[in-house]
C-alpha cells in the first residue's frame, strides 16, 4: 500500500480532511496539501517529506517522516497544533509555522542549518541528536514545555538556540543539553 509518486504531488480535499497515514507512502517530490476549514491534515512518509505550498488550514497538521522534512512554506493553522515529527532525519526549512501549539521532534536537529521560523504561543521542540534553533516571531506570552538536544563533540555552535523575535514573554518550563561535551 502507500502512495509512491516519483515527482511532485498533490492532495486538495476542499471542506475535508487530508489522511495520508499509510507508513509505506513515499513522496518523490515536494507534496502540496490543500483543504479548507477545521479539517486536519495528517501525512506519513516512509523516507524524507518536502512541503510544496504553503498550507493554510483550520485543523490540526501533523507530518511524520522517517527521513528530514523540509518546511519551505508557510503552515498556518491558526489556534490549532502542528506536529512535525523526524523519527530518522531533521526538520528544516524557511517557511513560517504558525499555529496556537507548535511540537517538532527531529533524530538529527531542528532548524540546524538555518533557524525554524514559528509563531506560537505554545512550543515543543526535541532533537535525539543535532541543534534545536528557532526563533518565534509572536507579540504575546510563549510557553516553552520542552527545549532538548542531545549534543556530541560533532557538532560545532550552540545546542540550543531559542530568539523570541516577536517581543513576547517566554516561559521555559524544561530546556536540556543531554550528553553535550563540554567547551
Amino acid at each position: 500500500g502507500g502512495f509512491t509518486p516519483t515527482g511532485t504531488s498533490s492532495f486538495t480535499t476542499g471542506g475535508h480532511a487530508i489522511t495520508l497515514t499509510d507508513g509505506a507512502n513515499s513522496f518523490g517530490g515536494a507534496v502540496s496539501l490543500a483543504n479548507t476549514g477545521a479539517n486536519d491534515i495528517d501525512v506519513t512518509a516512509a523516507g524524507g517529506f518536502s512541503l510544496g505550498n504553503a498550507i493554510n488550514t483550520g485543523g490540526d497538521v501533523t507530518i511524520t517522516a522517517a527521513g528530514t522534512i523540509t518546511v519551505s512554506n508557510a503552515i498556518t493553522a491558526s489556534g490549532r497544533t502542528v506536529t512535525l515529527d523526524s523519527t530518522g532525519g531533521a526538520v528544516e526549512g524557511g517557511g513560517l509555522i504558525s499555529a496556537g501549539a507548535v511540537d517538532l521532534d527531529a533524530a538529527t536537529g531542528i532548524g540546524a542549518s538555518s533557524a525554524l521560523s514559528l509563531a506560537a504561543a505554545s512550543i515543543a521542540a526535541d532533537s535525539d541528536a543535532g541543534p534545536v534553533r528557532l526563533t518565534n516571531a509572536l507579540a504575546t506570552a510563549v510557553t516553552v514545555s520542552s527545549l532538548k538536544s542531545k549534543g556530541t563533540s560533532s557538532l560545532t555552535g550552540e545546542l540550543i538556540v531559542f530568539n523570541q523575535s516577536g517581543g513576547g514573554t517566554v516561559t521555559f518550563n524544561k530546556v536540556s543539553s543531554v550528553d553535550s561535551d563540554p567547551e
